[in-house]
């Protein structure tokens, strides 16, 4: 994708465009989360990063071009100490993410932006978006913040999840392989798909 193609992009605007934008009663940021963690020997680490920018921006590519909904950059590091023991993983402390949820957040309200939309797909920190999403409306009033995850609502998930995901999660299972099968097919290293499921 070039530049101008992603869709609804925040950082290929200009400055009286994002004015203009967030002016409006309606205008919304976007903020994806994923992580680079350790998603098997069969899926890349930005596993989570991949499924929030793939979605979002086929998403944003339905929407009216002058509608007041945009994407900021997607914070590809999260909060993953629990995968630290895995070669590749890099994981931000809890305490930073949040500082920089809040400090960004009070950025956006202060532009005039009236919603923000906290993006999540790893299931790894949606307790920590939610306490950042508390902390953010403490300091910018204003501004109406929404933690959502990914996975959560999906019409007819549980009833297509294997015993073992419904029992142990999503986390490099066969949802998140199929989903990376069907968006980046290129990305699953195929031969380990067997080993990664054990």
């Amino acid at each position: 994708m070039t530049p101008k193609s992603i869709p609804n992009a925040y950082e290929y605007l200009s400055w009286p465009e994002i004015k203009t934008i967030a002016s409006n009663k309606r205008s919304t940021l976007i903020w994806p989360f994923g992580a680079v963690e350790q998603h098997g020997p069969h899926l890349p680490l930005a596993t989570d990063s991949i499924f929030i920018d793939e979605i979002i921006n086929e998403v944003l590519s339905l929407m009216p071009e002058d509608f007041p909904l945009k994407k900021i950059p997607t914070q590809y590091i999260g909060f993953s100490p629990e995968h630290a023991g895995f070669e590749g993983t890099i994981t931000l402390p809890s305490s930073l993410l949040t500082s920089m949820i809040v400090e960004i957040g009070k950025q956006i309200s202060d532009i005039g932006f009236k919603r923000l939309i906290l993006l999540n797909a790893h299931g790894g920190q949606i307790s920590l978006l939610n306490t950042a999403a508390r902390e953010l409306r403490s300091v910018s009033p204003k501004l109406n913040v929404f933690p959502c995850f990914l996975w959560s609502g999906v019409k007819g998930l549980n009833e297509v999840l294997t015993e073992s995901e419904l029992e142990n999660g999503l986390h490099a299972s066969l949802a998140e392989t199929s989903l990376m099968i069907a968006l980046k097919p290129e990305l699953v290293e195929k031969r380990d798909l067997v080993r990664g499921f054990h």
